[in-house]
C-alpha cells in the first residue's frame, strides 16, 4: 500500500517540476495562463526570436532588407529539441565576432521549428514554406538569399545565395566557410 502512495507523490512531484521547468523556459513569457491563446501559444506581437537581433517574420525581414540593401540570412533551426541547432547558437550566433560580421552584412532571421511550444499559426506557415521552398531536410540549415517582388505578377521571387549548417571552430571558422561558399557562388563577398 505505501508504493502506490509513493508513486503518486513521486509523480505529483515529478509533474509540479515539469510544469515549473516549462513556464520558466516559456519564450512567451512566466504566465501563459494569462494570455488567451492558451497554454505555450503566444500571438505574433509577444513571439520574438531566440536572439536579440534576428527577426522571425520574412515580411518585415524584406522590408528591412530593401531598405539597407543587405541579404537576409535564415537560420532553420529548432530551438528547443535540436542539439546542433543550440550548439550553433553558443559556439558562433551569439559571440561578438559574429553579430559584427552579420550586422555589417545580412539581415537576421530565425525559422523556427519547436518541440515544446506552438508557434503562432502566421509563423508555422510561413517557416513551413519557406522549409519546402528551400528544401530543407535537416537542422540547423542556414541559407542566405534575396528576396524581390516581381512587378508584372505581383509574386516574391527568392534567390538563394549561399547555404550551410554547423561549422565547428567557433565564429571564425563558420564565417570562413560561410564567404566561402558565397563566393563559389559568385556572391560579393560581405567585408
Amino acid at each position: 500500500m505505501n508504493i502506490p502512495k509513493l508513486s503518486l507523490l513521486s509523480t505529483l512531484i515529478l509533474l509540479l517540476n515539469i510544469n515549473s521547468f516549462a513556464q520558466e523556459n516559456n519564450p512567451f513569457g512566466k504566465n501563459p495562463s494569462a494570455s488567451n491563446e492558451g497554454y505555450g501559444q503566444a500571438s505574433e506581437q509577444k513571439y520574438k526570436a531566440s536572439m536579440k537581433g534576428w527577426e522571425v517574420n520574412l515580411e518585415i525581414a524584406q522590408a528591412i532588407s530593401a531598405k539597407t540593401g543587405k541579404p537576409i540570412l535564415a537560420n532553420f533551426t529548432g530551438t528547443d529539441w535540436c542539439g546542433w541547432c543550440i550548439r550553433l547558437k553558443k559556439e558562433v550566433f551569439v559571440k561578438d565576432e559574429f553579430i559584427k560580421w552579420a550586422n555589417e552584412n545580412f539581415v537576421l532571421l530565425e525559422l523556427d521549428f519547436p518541440r515544446r511550444f506552438v508557434l503562432p499559426s502566421n509563423i508555422k506557415q510561413q517557416n513551413q514554406q519557406l522549409a519546402q521552398a528551400f528544401g530543407v531536410r535537416g537542422y540547423p540549415t542556414i541559407w542566405a538569399f534575396t528576396i524581390s517582388t516581381n512587378t508584372e505578377t505581383g509574386k516574391s521571387e527568392i534567390k538563394g545565395l549561399a547555404k550551410t549548417g554547423y561549422v565547428a571552430g567557433g565564429p571564425k571558422s563558420w564565417i570562413k566557410d560561410f564567404e566561402g561558399k558565397l563566393a563559389a557562388n559568385k556572391v560579393r563577398k560581405p567585408e
